[in-house]
């Protein structure tokens, strides 16, 4: 990871374009508001006109939230081939081929409910790691 640490909305920008969503910029209910390409097949899809002055048009987004969401994160960590394992019970390790090594996160309470969010966390940093070796 850098030197500067990312806030998460920015980990979550960076992990949308990693795996070729587009993101708005915002959020909502936790989660990073997507634009809709037409080709991904994504939850959550909503539908809204859009007045863009002389014409209406309509557009689709979608709330994506790996930080939060266990299926997001784990269709994330899919897509993207982050590899996940356990180190003693306190720790979750992300393996990140774009920084040739591993993300690890501790837990505060062994493999108990901690360890899923920890995972997530773990999973979206790495993903917003390739996102970051994109640009």
């Amino acid at each position: 990871m850098s030197d500067e640490a990312m806030t998460e909305i920015q980990m979550l920008e960076l992990a949308a374009k990693a795996i070729g969503y587009k993101p708005t910029g915002e959020m909502w209910m936790g989660g990073l508001v997507c634009a809709w390409d037409g080709k991904t097949q994504v939850r959550n899809l909503k539908q809204h006109m859009v007045d863009d002055g002389d014409k209406i048009r309509i557009s689709h987004t979608f709330v994506w939230n790996p930080r939060n969401d266990d299926g997001d994160s784990r269709r994330l960590q899919n897509h993207l081939r982050i590899g996940v394992e356990y180190e003693k019970l306190h720790t979750v390790v992300v393996w990140c081929q774009v920084v040739d090594g591993w993300i690890t996160e501790h837990c505060e309470d062994g493999m108990g409910a901690d360890i899923d969010d920890k995972t997530r966390l773990a999973v979206l940093r790495a993903a917003a790691e390739f996102g970051k070796a994109m640009h």
